[in-house]
């Protein structure tokens, strides 16, 4: 039985390992891009909402001023 090191399948083997490190990482990279997608699109919608809570709150506070002015 002869344990010869083979440096071609050595070398062919580690390609093999490697492409499939790549595989998981080019998985990965789209994973986190679609993640990120969905990121910005919560965010845009949060400062949306936030955004109109401000002005409701900005029109309220007109409005409560206007009426305390007139009671007094």
């Amino acid at each position: 039985m002869s344990s010869d090191f083979d440096p071609l399948k050595a070398a062919r083997d580690e390609i093999g390992g490697l492409a499939e490190v790549l595989r998981v990482l080019k998985q990965r990279e789209r994973d986190c891009e679609e993640a990120m997608g969905r990121a910005e699109s919560e965010l845009n919608a949060v400062r949306k909402l936030r955004g109109f809570c401000d002005i409701q709150i900005a029109q309220l506070r007109e409005e409560i001023a206007k009426l305390e002015a007139a009671t007094t």
